[in-house]
């Protein structure tokens, strides 16, 4: 068995679900892509992701690299539509079934060599690009790519993807849907299975266990750290979660969870405060999470309080994207897939619940 493929199965099937996205979606996905790249005035569109920042090649390849080392690059033209990636040559038989465009290795020699042998095929060296992802490569790969397109117009082009990315299709939004359903139920099972003394890593085995059966590629399970006040839940300022540890889970006053988890290669959050003895909805909360997502809208403002505040971000392919809350980020649009967590604290504990949801005019949906 290839060492390539030992990521593949730690984390889960890597496939292409045609009634989830079928070739109709594929095939005006890219049609879209080639309709921004000539409303800009360019010839080709290229772009290069890792494994941490996958989301763009995802997009346009369905190929999510599973090598932290390794880059994948595709190509998109009037008439071509190319994967270049980092894998062994018996790999690709096991890869292009699930790969949306031709894949072209890049073994040995890197992508950068790659890219220039495509580049010469389809006589690309004097056209105009649309750069993405630049800004993340190594600076000896960026030097290789700005070379094999010297003759042409090489041009930092992000945000066409990220536009694109931001606007999810009927089909992308099913699929969340879908998997939010998912989700929800698996999240059920799990706090019904947690049991007092049991350790947050015997608890965090059973999730990981139960999402990865239900096909998820990969999973995260945290909990709420005990020590984070209601301030870090501040449009994420601060991260208030943190690995499984050997400890039993807190009898009172609550257990925080955070789930992240990526179906199809789209990411779903989730978050979830429960009394480990109780089992039962805590109203107060649910209430403040309710508040929460009517308020978030184009134009609205979730505010916070010393009691309350919300965490909210944009969520896809990337488990961070458009819209973005830092200084100076994006406003909420009607059609956002977000990641909306709420947190309040009751006497002296933090509860918190958060789930992915759809922005629309009159305030956010779950989708579920």
């Amino acid at each position: 068995m290839s060492l390539q493929r030992a990521p593949i199965l730690k984390h889960g099937k890597t496939t292409w679900d045609k009634d989830l996205i079928p070739q109709r979606e594929v095939d005006e996905r890219v049609a879209r892509i080639r309709a921004a790249m000539k409303a800009r005035g360019y010839d080709a569109l290229l772009v290069v992701g890792d494994s941490l920042r996958g989301g763009n090649s995802i997009y346009v390849t369905n190929f999510a690299p599973w090598e932290p080392r390794a880059i994948a690059a595709a190509i998109v033209t009037p008439s071509a539509h190319e994967a270049t990636l980092q894998i062994a040559l018996r790999n690709i038989p096991f890869v292009q079934p699930y790969v949306w465009a031709k894949v072209r290795t890049a073994a040995d020699e890197g992508v950068g060599s790659a890219v220039e042998e495509a580049a010469t095929e389809l006589q690309l060296k004097h056209a105009r690009i649309a750069f993405v992802g630049g800004r993340f490569l190594g600076e000896a790969m960026l030097g290789q790519i700005q070379k094999t397109f010297a003759g042409g117009k090489l041009t930092e082009a992000d945000d066409i993807i990220l536009e694109l990315r931001r606007r999810k299709s009927p089909t992308e939004i099913a699929l969340v849907r879908g998997a939010g359903a998912k989700a929800e139920k698996i999240l059920a099972d799990i706090i019904q299975h947690a049991e007092p003394g049991m350790t947050e890593a015997a608890l965090a085995a059973y999730a990981d266990y139960a999402f990865r059966r239900s096909g998820c590629q990969d999973v995260d399970v945290l909990f709420r750290a005990g020590e984070a006040g209601i301030e870090a839940y501040a449009h994420g300022k601060h991260f208030p979660f943190r690995p499984a540890s050997s400890q039993p889970l807190s009898a009172a006053p609550s257990t925080g969870i955070y789930i992240a988890v990526q179906y199809h290669g789209y990411w779903l959050e989730l978050s979830q405060s429960f009394v480990v003895a109780g089992k039962a909805p805590i109203a107060a909360l649910d209430t403040a999470f309710a508040e929460m997502l009517k308020a978030a809208r184009p134009g609205g403002s979730v505010g916070k309080s010393d009691a309350r505040a919300a965490w909210i971000h944009g969520i896809g392919l990337d488990r961070e994207e458009a819209p973005q809350f830092l200084p100076g980020g994006e406003a909420l649009e009607a059609g956002d897939t977000i990641a909306a967590h709420v947190a309040i604290r009751q006497g002296d504990d933090v509860l918190v619940k958060g789930r992915v949801a759809l922005v629309g005019e009159a305030g956010s949906t779950v989708l579920a």
